[in-house]
């Protein structure tokens, strides 16, 4: 029965939601120029003998100087989830992502028995809540993609 819930779970993690991430790897050097690579095209990044490397799918081979890069960074893209199946009157969780706490958006009426799963299937929260108004706390667990159950409805949410 747990593996049949975890295949389910991974299934709705899979094709329910898009996630967006970074696209790019950005250098910015001690005299303030910045160099910008996608990451698609990077194979590989290692540090050797004082330079930085990044190994390109194309065989070439970028090497910087440590001493002037001053920052490495990837690009300031939010991770965010979209709800791919998501209609007007669909549950919803909001702030997506999160940062302390989520509320539920066209939750039904009545008590409602709320879980938070991480994608392991691991149980972090299990809680009933007596009104949809109710914020859950969220501020507790570590960046990343979990799985929201109220009721029998199932989403996902983000936290940063």
């Amino acid at each position: 029965m747990k593996q049949k819930s975890l295949l389910t779970l991974i299934f709705l993690v899979m094709f329910g939601i898009a996630v967006k991430a970074q696209t790019d790897l950005i250098l910015k050097f001690t005299n303030s120029a910045e160099n910008k690579t996608a990451l698609s095209s990077v194979n590989k990044i290692t540090f050797s003998q004082g330079n930085l490397l990044l190994s390109h799918g194309s065989g070439i081979t970028d090497s910087f100087s440590l001493l002037s890069v001053d920052k490495l960074y990837f690009s300031p893209t939010i991770l965010g989830v979209d709800n791919v199946f998501a209609t007007e009157n669909s549950l919803a969780a909001y702030p997506n992502p999160a940062t302390n706490s989520i509320c539920l958006k066209n939750a039904p009426e009545g008590t409602l028995s709320v879980a938070i799963y991480r994608l392991d299937g691991r149980v972090l929260i299990s809680v009933q809540l007596l009104s949809s108004t109710q914020s859950i706390d969220v501020s507790q667990f570590p960046s990343g993609i979990y799985v929201l159950k109220v009721n029998n409805q199932t989403l996902k949410f983000a936290k940063l």
